[in-house]
């Protein structure tokens, strides 16, 4: 399985397209690193659509550079899983600094 790979920078607290919709396909995320770039609270979400459910919140550290490392224990479980023609998005708590990256396929 050969993975795409995204990169996310963002200071926007709205939704934040992460891998675009792709009609009748779902995104399959593989790993996701979300890096905190102020030394203030942030929690992000990632969701399966705009205006859609979300499939995990997390709470990054209150530190500049802290942040999460997710990764799928089998190209059979993914972490997350966006319903059929659904964009991958981020939505940030705060208007500051959020940088990573996701990996995924689209199916």
């Amino acid at each position: 399985m050969i993975l795409k790979s995204a990169n996310y920078s963002s200071s926007s607290q709205n939704e934040n397209s992460v891998a675009a919709a792709v009609t009748g396909s779902t995104h399959r995320v593989y790993r996701l690193v979300l890096l905190n770039g102020a030394a203030s609270a942030q929690t992000v979400s990632v969701k399966d659509k705009a205006s859609g459910s979300t499939l995990g919140t997390f709470s990054l550290p209150s530190t500049i550079g802290g942040g999460i490392v997710l990764s799928a224990s089998s190209s059979e479980d993914p972490l997350f899983v966006t319903v059929t023609s659904g964009a991958l998005i981020v939505n940030q708590s705060a208007a500051t600094l959020v940088t990573g990256y996701v990996q995924y396929t689209t199916v």
